[in-house]
């Protein structure tokens, strides 16, 4: 397959503006500041700070899927493995995790059926 030079270009901006936009999205959930950032400390180590976490979904009721993402980006940066979902379920928040699993991905709790 031959591509001209207005392609090859035309991919290269594309592609470096992706990998901006990746870039800045990991370094946004990574501040201090993001819900990302604070719901991983709620999570992470010993002991689960559940206000905290509700906190945080409550605040982004509306953008959970942007909380997952932004989390998965933090995840990322930090070079964990998992995702909101394992995270929560794994500190025993169980209705918190089903409630995430079922925005993002459609699944009913207990199911591995999507709706």
């Amino acid at each position: 397959m031959k591509i001209t030079t207005r392609q090859l270009k035309k991919l290269i901006i594309e592609e470096t503006n992706r990998a901006l936009y990746e870039i800045d999205a990991a370094t946004a959930a990574a501040s201090p500041d993001s819900d990302a950032s604070l719901m991983y400390a709620a999570i992470k180590g010993l002991g689960t700070d559940p206000v905290e976490i509700g906190k945080v979904l409550t605040k982004r009721s509306k953008d959970i899927q942007g909380l997952y993402a932004e989390f998965a980006a933090l995840l990322a940066v930090k070079e964990e493995e998992g995702d909101l979902v394992n995270w929560l379920a794994d500190d025993g928040m169980d209705q918190e995790a089903a409630i995430v699993d079922f925005v993002v991905n459609g699944r009913l709790p207990g199911s591995s059926i999507r709706t």
